[in-house]
């Protein structure tokens, strides 16, 4: 009769939860929930713990429908999950179920172990739910868990690789306010991703990461490539602080890169900085192209 037999002491709650946590890491998760049946037969108390228990060898198993339904049976006890609830379940439920789980931990001040949080994030990756790694990511930190770097490189990339442009900016954003260390070829990679995706706000400003990230290649390409797209935006208060961003690193500024610049300030009505430019062309011996301005 289970627990029952041997002579031993009369098992309790407590007893259960260490023998259905023992069975579950060892692949029986079947053999693990008989034990809340055997609990009620014998009118042991069935603690949050136990389920805790039964649940986490279910997840590990990876059976999703048994994982549910035994959440679903904790509730209906009138039992609150708890962070080891979330913790043993979240990555053995569906994505929405997952996401769910997140919010209510939010709401009830829970904290998601960070391995469990870290590994949900990149199952949402590997699924193909950016939105919802994205989501994920940023719960984190509302939670106080910050995420290694290479987490938040995981989801720009992946935003980016599925052209969803908004969502990848979102993760670069929460990657600056970390303040973190990160590979300017890093850098390199997403402007060129936001570049080509005619993202030319975002390319702009993930270009000037890149330098702040001490970025060096390619510099001359980069910055020509970087004034057109702020003369295609009409940005020309970043085409100032490019240009002046190029002489204090004793880059080359030929005819290409001045008129985008003066191009973009003539659309923003920022004619002294116009005349600057001019006169310095004029001064440097660079030849300007006719017709382009308009006033």
């Amino acid at each position: 009769d289970g627990m029952w037999d041997g002579g031993y002491e009369v098992p309790d709650s407590y007893t259960y939860s260490v023998a259905a946590a023992a069975i579950g890491e060892s692949g029986r998760p079947q053999e693990a929930e008989e034990l809340l049946t055997e609990m009620r037969e014998h009118g042991v108390p069935v603690t949050l713990s136990n389920y805790n228990a039964v649940i986490r060898a279910w997840a590990i198993s990876g059976n999703m429908t048994a994982t549910e339904r035994l959440l679903d049976e904790l509730q209906s006890q009138n039992l609150q999950p708890d962070a080891g609830t979330y913790t043993a379940a979240v990555l053995a439920v569906s994505t929405e179920r997952a996401v769910r789980m997140l919010q209510e931990m939010m709401e009830l001040g829970m904290t998601l172990d960070w391995k469990a949080l870290r590994a949900l994030i990149g199952a949402f990756l590997a699924g193909g739910q950016h939105s919802q790694a994205l989501q994920a990511l940023l719960r984190s930190e509302n939670m106080g868990q910050w995420q290694d770097v290479d987490v938040y490189t995981s989801v720009i990339d992946s935003c980016l690789a599925a052209e969803s442009y908004d969502q990848a900016f979102q993760a670069y954003q929460a990657l600056l306010a970390k303040k973190r260390r990160v590979d300017p070829q890093e850098f390199q990679k997403w402007y060129r991703s936001f570049y080509d995706g005619g993202e030319l706000e975002k390319a702009m400003e993930v270009f000037s990461g890149y330098l702040s990230a001490g970025g060096s290649a390619d510099l001359n390409n980069l910055f020509k490539e970087v004034m057109a797209a702020c003369d295609e935006v009409g940005d020309g208060l970043s085409a100032v602080r490019f240009l002046s961003k190029m002489k204090e690193m004793h880059l080359k500024l030929d005819t290409q890169v001045y008129m985008s610049a003066m191009s973009a300030c003539e659309q923003r009505d920022l004619w002294p900085e116009v005349l600057r430019i001019m006169r310095e062309m004029e001064a440097s011996g660079v030849r300007m192209e006719s017709g382009r301005i308009a006033k």
